[in-house]
């Protein structure tokens, strides 16, 4: 948010507006999205044109469930101006929540586009590939996010995933033996783990990884093992 810092910006607009989008921020910025909504859609009423009132409409949108009306704000302020990587992410990820996985992924291309920087977007954008079936794509941008942030350990196991989709087992192995390292008490990297060295016919140390997810919790584990291992499961 930034209203606050940018008085200046507003003075091209009546009087009442800047105090709007000022009052706004100060109500998204305790919370109060209610009444940020309603600062942000009386700016919006004097100038229909206010990129930021419209942005910053559809985060209080989102911050209070309403996915919908914040993807129409967000689209409507990328209609405003289109150069805006952190419109294009959040866009990006409602419409990954909503399953509209293709959407989603123009979205995450052009936030890349605007802001080539985050590791967090191509980290998300690879989620988006894989679950569009483009696990090669999903690989690189794993591949980018840890490059740029070599601490965001949820690529490594979804790297993991992705090789596994592909039949590397050894890949997918290797990434869940680093991720298991510091993430011990994940019951889908064992049972991921568990199914790779089962591809591999590797039946004795997949049973270990079984029971190990079985006892983490992961309901199909326990199927995993008597299917597997030929071991009846408490």
């Amino acid at each position: 948010m930034h209203f606050l810092k940018r008085k200046n910006k507003y003075s091209q607009y009546p009087d009442s507006e800047p105090e709007f989008c000022i009052e706004g921020e100060k109500k998204f910025l305790i919370s109060d999205f209610k009444g940020a909504l309603s600062n942000f859609t009386k700016a919006i009423e004097i100038d229909s044109g206010n990129f930021d009132a419209y942005f910053y409409r559809g985060k209080a949108y989102e911050n209070l469930g309403d996915v919908d009306k914040a993807i129409i704000d967000y689209r409507y302020a990328l209609s405003i101006d289109k150069n805006h990587a952190a419109v294009y992410f959040r866009l990006a990820i409602l419409l990954y929540d909503k399953k509209e996985f293709s959407d989603s992924l123009d979205s995450f291309n052009n936030a890349i586009k605007f802001n080539p920087e985050l590791p967090n977007i191509f980290f998300h954008r690879g989620l988006t590939n894989a679950k569009l079936g483009n696990y090669e794509a999903a690989i690189t941008d794993f591949n980018i996010a840890l490059e740029k942030n070599n601490k965001l350990v949820a690529s490594v196991f979804n790297r993991a995933n992705a090789y596994a989709k592909l039949k590397r087992y050894q890949d997918a192995i290797h990434d869940l033996n680093l991720y298991i390292e510091n993430n011990s008490n994940n019951a889908s990297a064992f049972y991921l783990r568990g199914i790779c060295k089962i591809a591999l016919n590797n039946t004795g140390d997949a049973e270990v990884d079984f029971e190990k997810a079985l006892k983490l919790g992961h309901k199909e584990a326990k199927i995993a093992l008597e299917k597997y291992c030929l071991v009846k499961s408490v």
